[in-house]
């Protein structure tokens, strides 16, 4: 089980919801800390913990599942700053797909991190 501490709430359910799209089979559980910090205004937000249950071996195949997004991400990625104007048709299609490969490298390569 891994467990992260000392999150605010809306990252620990940002953090849940990736999760649960990337690896609906992952037990993620968000567990409240000290709310009267937050009602006291000593924090912005409520302090959490989130827990997974996931073995060290599935943290390794998710880790090569996001060194493989940023791979795919950038292997075109000179196509991106070329004006579609100047590409073939075959070129448009590898733009579109690199562009879209980005995106999702971009949403979810935060949760390199954390694990």
């Amino acid at each position: 089980m891994k467990v992260i501490e000392d999150i605010y709430k809306k990252d620990a359910e940002r953090l849940k919801k990736h999760f649960n799209e990337l690896k609906p089979d992952w037990i993620v559980n968000i567990t409240e800390g000290d709310y009267n910090l937050y009602k006291l205004g000593f924090v912005e937000d409520i302090p959490c913990s989130v827990s997974i249950e996931v073995s060290d071996a599935e943290i390794e195949d998710f880790l090569k599942e996001i060194y493989e997004m940023e791979t795919d991400a950038y292997i075109d990625e000179e196509l991106l700053y070329i004006p579609s104007s100047k590409l073939n048709e075959t070129e448009k299609e590898r733009k579109r797909i690199a562009r879209e490969n980005l995106n999702r490298y971009e949403k979810y390569s935060w949760l390199e991190g954390i694990l």
